[in-house]
């Protein structure tokens, strides 16, 4: 629960629009897409 709570904590700091605006947000934002889509499509074509 400690871990949930930080990475919970570092997100509430500020808007999303802002930190995606830089490089290094940006390539977050690529990153976390290609995972989401990637584990997403197995799991629909799991429960096909």
């Amino acid at each position: 629960m400690y871990e949930e709570e930080i990475l919970n904590s570092f997100y509430e700091i500020g808007k999303e629009e802002q930190r995606f605006s830089t490089r290094h947000g940006m390539v977050e934002f690529i990153t976390t897409k290609k995972y989401i889509n990637k584990y997403l499509k197995k799991t629909i074509e799991f429960w096909k």
